[in-house]
């Protein structure tokens, strides 16, 4: 991770939103106090059958953490 994509996790608004609105009620829905599982991304990627590069980018975006991250897959 680069200091530029640390940067992006600054202090949540709740104000964060993404153009796929259906990606982000999914992240929204299944992350706990701005946190999620590599593999609930995982499944949100195969449900939405987006790229999970796509998701882990939307959680960036709307400063949702993940945590027990398989090998560095976002």
């Amino acid at each position: 991770m680069t200091h530029d994509n640390v940067s992006k996790f600054g202090k949540v608004t709740g104000k964060e939103t993404i153009d796929n609105k259906e990606l982000e009620a999914a992240l929204r829905a299944r992350a706990k106090e701005n946190r999620i599982t590599c593999a609930e991304m995982f499944a949100i990627a195969e449900k939405l059958k987006l790229p999970r590069k796509e998701v882990g980018n939307a959680a960036t975006e709307l400063k949702i953490r993940i945590h027990n991250c398989q090998l560095g897959c976002f």
